[in-house]
This record gives C-alpha cells, structure tokens and sequence, in this order.
C-alpha cells in the first residue's frame, strides 16, 4: 500500500475496484448463459450420434443378412449352371 493513500484516493480504488466487478459479474453471467446453451448443444448432438449409431448398426446387420444371401445364392446359381 502507497505512503501517500488518502481517504480520496482510498474511494477511488473502491470505486473503480466496484466497477470491475460488476463488469466482471456481468462477463460471468454471459458466460454461464453461453456455457449452459452449449452444454446443451451437445447433449442433443450426443443424442443424435446414438441415434444415428442405433440406425447404422441396424443398417450393417441388414448388409450382413443381404451379404449371407448373396453367397448362399451364389452357390446355388453355381449348382444351376455346373448342371447344365
């Protein structure tokens, strides 16, 4: 602390140290409004990737099945024209 404090001087510190923290508070406030809209976003985008998770994993096992036909008629279109 300066030699030289005075109770003006004092008051001036304690106004400006006031202000700062309203501006500080005021950049808290914006940030947990943005903080929570983000935690948002991602939950929904969380959401939507096992959503679309559950879907591809449907889709590969319907591939699987198709893929296991097509061997099976394969071996059969085989059979047909070894007979020929």
């Amino acid at each position: 602390m300066s030699a030289k404090a005075t109770p003006e001087s004092n008051a001036a510190l304690i106004a400006e140290n006031g202000r700062l923290i309203a501006e500080i508070a005021a950049r808290v406030a914006a940030n947990r409004k943005r903080n929570e809209e983000v935690r948002a976003a991602a939950q929904r985008n969380r959401e939507a990737i096992l959503k679309n998770s559950d879907a591809i994993n449907s889709r590969r096992r319907e591939i699987e099945a198709n893929a296991a036909k097509i061997a099976e008629n394969q071996g059969r279109v085989a059979n047909f024209i070894s007979n020929l």
